[in-house]
């Protein structure tokens, strides 16, 4: 049986204008607990996403804005990579900064 997703996205799929867009989209906690977030892309070049990196408190939500510029059509796909925030990090950065060190 999969694990539940603890942190989804309304609207949970979307598509962006090649010719450059912007949307937003909001980061929904489903969990108990808090929650740290990281957006990844698959093309930097062509995307602006604000914020990168944040927390987002149980059944709480926060925007996410997302730009593309102008460039080729083509699939990207943007990942949102999370894990429990445990105690009171300064940031999600640093939190992911220690995660990744252990």
């Amino acid at each position: 049986m999969a694990d539940a997703v603890e942190l989804i996205t309304d609207p949970p799929e979307i598509t962006m204008k090649a010719a450059g867009d912007k949307f937003s989209l909001q980061l929904i906690n489903t969990s108990a607990k808090k929650i740290c977030f990281k957006v990844k892309s698959s093309n930097n070049k062509l995307f602006r996403i604000i914020p990168v990196f944040g927390i987002v408190d149980s059944g709480q939500g926060t925007p996410l804005e997302i730009e593309r510029v102008a460039g080729p059509p083509k699939v990207d796909k943007l990942v949102v990579e999370y894990m429990y925030c445990e105690g009171s990090p300064p940031n999600a950065e640093a939190y992911f900064k220690v995660s990744a060190s252990l």
